[in-house]
């Protein structure tokens, strides 16, 4: 199974250097879940740069012509390209209040469906599988 976890807002921005400043006390809870989850977490180099230090996660930083390994997916917008059709779960929280800045990354959810979604004062979170795991049954950990 090939996980991926994408936070934006409402412009669909990746968010620059300083995302994990930025992003919503839920939004970093929900990732710690979920990444805490599959324990093992492919990044791209710049995006590994911003992160905190993931303690109690393997971390692999993918660079071009690495191969990958299962686990999920934390950005950013190279890596996320690469792997968009290749997935089996996409965890998406979408930022409403907030201006994230940096890249726009725009994928096309046509091939996927919702299949669960929760959204509180500050955050939509979503998850989508591909269409053809519509019968399968995942939920927002």
């Amino acid at each position: 199974m090939l996980v991926l976890i994408l936070t934006t807002d409402r412009k669909n921005q990746l968010g620059d250097d300083n995302l994990f400043a930025k992003t919503c006390k839920e939004d970093k809870i929900w990732f710690q879940k979920i990444s805490k989850h599959y324990k093992t977490c492919l990044v791209g180099k710049n995006t590994a740069q911003t992160l905190p230090k993931l303690t109690d996660r393997n971390v692999i930083i993918i660079q071009r012509n690495q191969n990958y390994t299962n686990g999920i997916i934390i950005g950013g917008k190279k890596i996320y390209e690469h792997f968009w059709d290749k997935v089996t779960v996409i965890y998406r929280s979408i930022h409403k209040n907030q201006d994230l800045g940096g890249e726009t990354f725009e994928p096309s959810f046509d091939n996927l469906v919702l299949v669960d979604r929760v959204e509180t004062d500050d955050l939509i979170k979503e998850v989508w599988i591909p269409k053809s795991l519509e019968n399968y049954k995942v939920r927002i950990l």
